[in-house]
């Protein structure tokens, strides 16, 4: 363990020197120098803005398909805080409750049902808010 002041000063050295910290850097909300460098998470509420922003900007009955990384908040407050059921959650790990993996069924079968939007910006996917709608 460091001494206190290391952890505090240790972000705005790093960022300042761009430092690679070989992270994903587009999750909203978390600023992945303090969140790797700051071992404390007091009042950290990234994870609860984001899974907020998707359930408030989505219409009703679509799929969203999640990385490990993002999956969880959103079963939190899907399953916890009690938001949005009517929105699938589908991921490789976990999924809403009663909900296939996406191992189970394919992304293909997941379009053929209902609009399906993703937490990650690759290809094939337009840009909607915070979220990218699959559109091929």
């Amino acid at each position: 363990m460091l001494p206190i002041p290391t952890y505090i000063v240790a972000p705005v050295i790093a960022q300042k020197q761009k430092f690679n910290l070989s992270t994903r850097a587009d999750v909203p909300y978390r600023d992945d120098y303090i969140w790797f460098l700051q071992p404390w998470k007091a009042g950290y509420n990234g994870a609860e803005k984001f899974a907020d922003e998707v359930f408030e900007k989505l219409e009703p009955d679509v799929v969203v398909y999640a990385d490990n990384t993002m999956v969880y908040p959103l079963l939190y407050m899907q399953e916890v805080k009690g938001k949005r059921a009517d929105i699938k959650i589908i991921s490789k790990y976990a999924s809403s409750e009663g909900v296939p993996l996406l191992s189970e069924k394919s992304i293909e079968q997941w379009l053929s049902e209902a609009d399906v939007y993703t937490v990650s910006p690759l290809a094939g996917r337009k840009r909607q808010g915070i979220v990218w709608k699959i559109v091929d």
